[in-house]
């Protein structure tokens, strides 16, 4: 259970969150926003004047009975007032709920996209590590509704304190003990209330992982992707009882803690009926001695009523208020996190033309939680329009090399130069925007066409000829051209009308995503893998004349595509072992050579 010391942090973290969600919700609608505001003000001061109406109009009806109608129309013009409050209180209501609605669904759009810029400044080495996908999850957990609901609910204790501490003073008018009574509902609930929230948070947080494993294994049961190997294999039994035996041990503590909350809110509950009979009592023995009319006891009881359910509603609201709190904070850790370019720094331009080329100096890099380095001291120097083959066994080191090449991966030690200068101390932007990449593991992105080579470059999207300049470069016109909606097809099975597309196609767009950006250095990591040995061929017989002016990075495993390189760089267990031109690699008698020979047997 929480002690006042926890109390007050709760309060304490709760400004904190507040402040700083302000301005934030204000920058969003400041006209909503305010008139939200004026609403809820006015909703905060209604039950207290329905209460001082409903004492006048008992006592104008007691008035009546006993005096005649000549002594009724006060009854009945109260009667009008309360009727005009109510009709007024449910349209404050209602306008009220739409504003909440209008904001929350801005809100939300407001807090993804944040997180979504985040993420794209966010050094990609953080992406390797299980604890930032665990930290992103948290962050995003409900973030449609909790940073506006931590907001929300702030201003809803502040006017409910405000309702109630107008109760307060109408009790005390007529017995202090009816005040302290009033204040001793809140106790009991607003500690199980912040406990509860605590409670579940803290679960949260340790759950965090396995629930990911869990989404992730419904997923392979589900999904697209899966969906072959799981029927030919015979793997649904097995991965349905690991989905299952997750989920169950999840839901069995979920349960645990569930169960535990609903009897300590019992208790509270309990507690509270006693305290509102004990006030009741109170007010009945006040009555008896004649201190109160039968309007007036009415009135009374019924403040005590509404100050309860004032009272647990605020309880409620803190209580909420702090889960989400915690769960806020978690999103203001993911959005405080360092980024891979400081807005405060001064970065350099980078060159229009590259003239000295890329130089790498004692380069070793090491992924997070790993005991041992993936890249170990290489050096090596390219040259400006230097096309560079590198090759080597899986799990050399190739793919992270050319990441780290092209600053996506911060070195562990050592330096990459360009022209002279640390690639951290580019622009990232203006880098980026002189370099292309194919990756291994390229992208479907389940759009038009059209979308998938110019997103990018959105000022260059209805520039045709541009576009089909790509996809010739990738030997990709003559099926294009058949496809349905021409440039504008939507690709992909998962929406309708989509065209699904074979591996070696989506290689294709990628290799002309690639080519539609005016770049410097061009880096293609397995840029044929998926293509048939007639396309790689229509590829590589081009590569000299597509790359010509450009710095051109490649790997590949298929050796006879390297020997068009102006060298060739063989990487073993992360070390540059052997450099060279393939002519100058094959007289050495090296890996290369033990290499090339193999696969050389095989088309023999």
């Amino acid at each position: 259970m929480p002690n006042p010391s926890e109390t007050f942090r709760t309060i304490g973290l709760s400004v904190k969150t507040f402040l700083r969600l302000l301005p934030m919700i204000w920058r969003i609608s400041p006209g909503k926003f305010t008139m939200l505001l004026v609403i809820q003000l006015l909703l905060a001061g209604i039950p207290v004047y329905q209460v001082v109406l409903t004492q006048k109009f008992l006592d104008a009806v007691g008035q009546a009975f006993q005096l005649g109608w000549n002594h009724g129309q006060d009854a009945y013009l109260i009667l009008a007032l309360q009727l005009g409050v109510l009709i007024l209180n449910g349209y404050l209501i209602t306008a009220q709920t739409y504003l909440e609605t209008v904001i929350g669904t801005l809100g939300a759009a407001f807090f993804q996209e944040k997180v979504a810029e985040k993420a794209i400044r966010i050094p990609l080495i953080e992406f390797e590590n299980p604890a930032y996908h665990d930290r992103i999850q948290r962050a995003t957990n409900g973030i449609e509704t909790r940073g506006i609901r931590v907001l929300f609910n702030s201003i809803k204790i502040a006017l409910g304190l405000f309702t109630v501490t107008a109760y307060i003073a109408l009790l005390y008018n007529f017995h202090s003990l009816l005040s302290l009574g009033l204040l001793l509902f809140i106790i009991p609930s607003l500690y199980i209330y912040i406990w509860q929230g605590k409670s579940r948070f803290k679960q949260l947080v340790q759950q965090t992982a396995e629930s990911r494993k869990t989404a992730y294994c419904h997923y392979l049961l589900v999904g697209r992707d899966s969906a072959k190997e799981i029927r030919v294999f015979g793997m649904f039994g097995s991965l349905l009882h690991n989905w299952r035996t997750l989920y169950m041990r999840l839901a069995k503590d979920r349960l645990k803690l569930e169960g535990k909350i609903s009897f300590l809110q019992a208790q509270s509950d309990a507690l509270l009926y006693v305290l509102v009979s004990a006030v009741t009592g109170l007010l009945i023995w006040i009555g008896i001695n004649g201190k109160l009319t039968l309007g007036l006891f009415v009135a009374l009881g019924q403040t005590v009523t509404n100050s309860q359910s004032k009272l647990q509603n605020i309880s409620m609201y803190i209580a909420t208020m702090y889960e989400d709190v915690l769960h806020v904070l978690d999103l203001f850790g993911f959005l405080d996190q360092e980024e891979e370019e400081k807005e405060d720094e001064a970065r350099i331009e980078f060159p229009s033309v590259l003239t000295q080329g890329i130089t790498v100096e004692n380069l070793t890099f090491r992924y997070p939680g790993q005991n041992h380095d993936i890249l170990n001291k290489i050096s090596f120097q390219i040259k400006a329009g230097e096309k560079i083959a590198i090759v080597g066994d899986n799990g050399a080191g190739k793919s992270t090399l050319v990441k780290c090449l092209l600053g996506l991966y911060k070195p562990t030690s050592g330096v990459i130069r360009y022209d002279g200068i640390p690639v951290e101390s580019y622009d990232y932007s203006g880098f980026r925007k002189q370099v292309t990449a194919v990756f291994q593991d390229f992208m479907h992105y389940y759009l038009s066409l059209r979308d998938n080579i110019t997103l990018g470059d959105m000022e260059q999207k209805q520039n045709n000829a541009k576009i089909r300049t790509a996809l010739d470069k990738s030997g990709s016109t003559d099926w294009v051209d058949e496809l349905p909606g021409g440039l504008d097809t939507e690709l992909g099975p998962v929406f309708l009308g989509g065209s699904e597309l074979s591996l070696g196609q989506w290689q294709r767009i990628a290799v002309a995503r690639a080519f539609f950006r005016d770049f410097q250095v061009v880096f293609l990591d397995e840029p044929t893998a998926s293509l048939d040995p007639m396309a790689e061929a229509a590829i590589f017989d081009r590569f000299t004349e597509l790359t010509e002016g450009k710095t051109a990075i490649y790997i590949s495993h298929r050796l006879g595509s390297c020997r068009s390189a102006d060298r060739i760089f063989v990487l073993k267990n992360g070390c540059l072992i052997e450099s060279g031109s393939h002519k100058d690699l094959i007289s050495l008698g090296g890996s290369y050579a033990a290499m090339f020979k193999t696969q050389a047997k095989s088309y023999a």
